[in-house]
């Protein structure tokens, strides 16, 4: 890498856009995971009188808006920021850990 010759760091254009890449992963990451851990708190007593299926209809139908908001955002150019709203979607509806929880039980339920 050539940093020029007078001690200043030039950054290249790759740079930049590698920096701008993993802030966004980092926040779209943090928009999916977290709220999920506290969805998970509350779907799975949910479930326990509710039943397991609708909440399992409910978790994957957030995993499926997340999938309709990435379609929207590429076939219609949006502003990538917009993969934080999708990934919020599902983790608002359980996310990977209310999925985890709910088959979980669901093997609990099932087990001898």
């Amino acid at each position: 890498d050539d940093h020029g010759s007078n001690g200043t760091n030039n950054r290249s254009t790759g740079d930049i856009v590698e920096g701008i890449t993993a802030l966004t992963n980092l926040i779209v990451g943090i928009s999916g995971q977290l709220p999920s851990v506290f969805a998970a708190l509350i779907i799975g007593p949910l479930s326990d009188r509710l039943g397991r299926k609708p909440a399992m209809i409910f978790v994957l139908t957030g995993a499926c808006l997340q999938s309709v908001v990435a379609v929207v955002i590429i076939n219609f150019g949006f502003n990538l920021y917009y993969f934080v709203l999708g990934s919020g979607l599902k983790s608002i509806t359980g996310g990977m850990a209310g999925l985890l929880t709910l088959t979980y039980s669901y093997i609990a339920d099932i087990s001898p």
